[in-house]
This record gives C-alpha cells, sequence and structure tokens, in this order.
C-alpha cells in the first residue's frame, strides 16, 4: 500500500513502505480502521465526520488507480445506528463484513454480507 494519502490524512496514521516510519496527521476521532486483504478499501470508526448521524459511525475509501484514496463515504444506515459501530473486518472468504455495533443498548458482533461494500464502490474503481 505505500502510505495513505488524500482525504485519510486527516483520520489515521500512515506509513511510508519505503522509509519504514509511522507519520501522524491530525487525528479526527478514529477509533478503529480495517485495509482489505487486497487493499483496495479501507474501513474506519469516526465520531468527527459530518454525517447527520450521531455516535460513531463506520466509514469507507477506495484505493484508486494512481494511488489515490476516494473521499470516505459513510457506510450509510445498512450499517450504521444510533450509538457506535466499530471494528470492521471482514470474514477470510470475503463474503461477510463484520462490525461491532451499540445499536440496542448492548454492544454486540454484528454482520452482513460484504456486497453492502461493492454498493458503496465508486463506478470505475475496482
Amino acid at each position: 500500500m505505500g502510505h495513505i494519502l488524500g482525504p485519510f490524512r486527516r483520520f489515521v496514521f500512515y506509513r511510508d513502505r519505503k522509509a519504514g516510519r509511522f507519520n501522524q496527521y491530525v487525528r479526527m476521532g478514529v477509533q478503529s480502521f480495517f485495509v482489505a486483504p487486497d487493499e483496495s478499501y479501507l474501513i474506519f470508526t469516526s465520531e468527527d465526520r459530518l454525517s447527520g448521524q450521531s455516535g460513531m459511525n463506520l466509514y469507507i475509501g477506495f484505493h484508486q488507480p494512481m494511488g489515490t484514496w476516494t473521499e470516505p463515504r459513510n457506510m450509510e444506515s445498512t450499517i450504521n445506528a444510533s450509538g457506535v459501530e466499530v471494528f470492521a473486518s471482514t470474514s477470510l472468504d470475503g463474503h461477510n463484513l463484520f462490525f461491532a455495533s451499540g445499536r440496542n443498548g448492548n454492544v454486540d458482533i454484528y454482520w452482513v454480507e460484504a456486497a453492502v461494500i461493492e454498493r458503496l464502490r465508486p463506478d470505475g474503481i475496482k
């Protein structure tokens, strides 16, 4: 992956693979993040985005062919609810997306089909 640039610089740490060092940008309330095994997308939790939803929400951005990232998108009501959504990851076969949510007053593990990721992928981005 090299390093994370563009819209994500406000949210996460990134590592320059060539220099082997970590660089920190301004922290924006990121609690967790998950990089796809093929490095084609990044899902992270943030509370400081203007989504219109309360609490911590999951956002996704996609790696573009020229090495940049798309603007992070809220993963919408399919995943995000009132409360906290954190710790996204996919099953080993890539068919399911797991995350923790406090939507019912108690934090529990939920899953949805990972097809939700493809529905959020912008046209023209593989």
